[in-house]
């Protein structure tokens, strides 16, 4: 693969001369299927983000809940202690996944219209939610009331989330992507561009950010590395074929999969592929996902069968990329190696794997065009369950806790048991969901945007439809 460096470039809020972006607005959504129908290599959706409790009412037995909650957050690992969800697939490692469940029976707490189609995960970080919609707007809301802080409109639309650099809880920068191939660095405090770069090709999925640098894959088959601050082209990976995933970030090393049949390992630190691009028998445009670690928690509350989710516990045995193909076959891969440790073929005649793997250190869950949920086991590749569909699931799926979350484009956000996979919660839209939903465990921060280093001991569930309509589910508040 060639990597294509830049001693100098011209960021810049100019939109390019040779792209015609007149078209109205009303006309977006149908030339973006225009585009899929008379390409076929785009025809596939990228989209892509508990145990049962008691009703407690003694303070002795809430005290020691919420101990058991603030030494949980002590011992874990400092990435997957956050309460942010500041990526489309939770962190730079693309777990997807936070260990803590969300309260047993939820209602709805807010709802917020943005006018336009919504088929992208939120984001959270520092006092903010962030959006993008089809029609080329960014909006900005009130993490705690879901009330609108900011509203940014371009001339284009979005199929990526956004991104959020977030530094010592503090929200610094957002970095949105669209679909004319546009990279924008907005201010939290009001949306204001920063800087902005015009890349050749469109942008399907959310940036990453790592070591002061934005990794951004595009459909003309490049990854390329940005200077976070300025957005100056560091250096390119040049893919055989198009990329439509976020970048997995692991040990020095970046991920992605290709429609090329290919995931390609390149070294962050000269953008030089590492060894050969591991074959992965069909088009890929999910992002990789990476278990977090062995000392992980799987969830906020031990269960008595919590063994059973793994019955070959995959603790001190070396974690692997999860890579699943639209070949209908579910990868685990060494990330330093390129080994393949097991591969997952679906039996079902026709099945792909069009979105993410969400993984906790145990179990990866995949959702397939068949409409079917499987949990899959990360020791061996065995199948653990399998959840049928009503029908596809665009979106892909997010592990809270104890739960597994699957938005499907029936209309049903539904929550599976991840050692059963029973249906156990399910609320339904007149609409369609085409992206996942984002977890919350943090409240609503200071006005400068710095996070307070609480945590939320019940949590919130944010997820958009495809009418534009963002919910916010969370435990019934309580009434003084």
């Amino acid at each position: 693969m060639n990597r294509i460096e830049f001693e100098t470039a011209q960021p810049s809020g100019n939109k390019s001369a040779s792209r015609n972006k007149s078209a109205s607005k009303n006309n977006l959504a149908f030339k973006k299927r225009l585009l899929i129908k008379n390409n076929p290599s785009r025809g596939f959706s990228r989209r892509a983000n508990r145990p049962p409790t008691a009703n407690v009412s003694r303070p002795r037995a809430i005290i020691v809940q919420v101990c058991v909650v603030l030494l949980g957050m002590l011992c874990l690992p400092a990435a997957f202690a956050r309460a942010d969800w500041p990526f489309a697939r939770k962190d730079v490692t693309g777990t997807g996944f936070v260990h803590r469940s969300l309260p047993a029976d939820l209602v709805e707490l807010w709802k917020y219209e943005a006018g336009e189609a919504i088929e992208t995960s939120p984001v959270i970080g520092g006092d903010l939610i962030v959006l993008t919609d089809v029609m080329g707007s960014v909006h900005a809301l009130d993490r705690k009331t879901g009330k609108p802080r900011w509203k940014k409109d371009f001339d284009s639309g979005f199929d990526a989330a956004a991104s959020l650099q977030i530094e010592n809880g503090k929200l610094l920068r957002i970095v949105v992507a669209d679909i004319y191939g546009a990279i924008h660095c907005l201010r939290p405090e009001d949306g204001g561009v920063l800087w902005a770069l015009e890349t050749d090709a469109e942008i399907s999925a959310a940036a990453t950010f790592v070591d002061g640098r934005v990794l951004v894959t595009s459909q003309d088959g490049k990854l390329q590395s940005l200077d976070l601050e300025t957005g100056k082209i560091a250096w390119v990976y040049q893919a055989d074929d198009q990329l439509r995933c976020s970048p997995t970030v692991v040990d020095g090393l970046t991920f992605v999969g290709g429609c090329d049949a290919k995931l390609h390992r390149i070294d962050l630190s000269t953008g030089m592929a590492v060894g050969e691009a591991v074959p992965i028998e069909g088009p890929c445009g999910s992002t990789p996902a990476y278990p977090p670690p062995a000392d992980t928690p799987l969830a906020d509350k031990p269960t008595a069968d919590a063994s059973q989710v793994n019955p070959a516990d995959s603790k001190g045995k070396p974690r692997a990329l999860i890579v699943p193909s639209m070949a209908g076959i579910v990868f685990a891969i060494q990330p330093k190696t390129g080994e393949v440790v097991w591969r997952y073929d679906s039996e079902i005649r026709g099945q792909e794997y069009q979105t993410d793997a969400a993984v906790n250190r145990e179990v990866a869950i995949v959702t397939g065009a068949r409409k079917t949920v499987d949990a899959i086991s990360l020791a061996d590749g065995k199948r653990l369950w399998r959840y049928p569909l009503r029908k596809l699931a665009d979106a892909s799926p997010v592990i809270a806790g104890q739960d597994v979350w699957v938005a499907s484009t029936d209309g049903r956000l539904t929550r599976l048991d991840i050692q059963t996979g029973k249906q156990e919660w399910m609320y339904e839209i007149r609409g369609k969901f085409s992206a996942p939903p984002a977890i919350d465990f943090g409240p609503a921060a200071s006005e400068n945007g710095q996070s307070t280093g609480a945590s939320d001991p019940s949590g919130r569930l944010i997820v958009a439809d495809d009418d534009g309509v963002v919910l916010c589910f969370g435990g019934q508040p309580t009434v003084n």
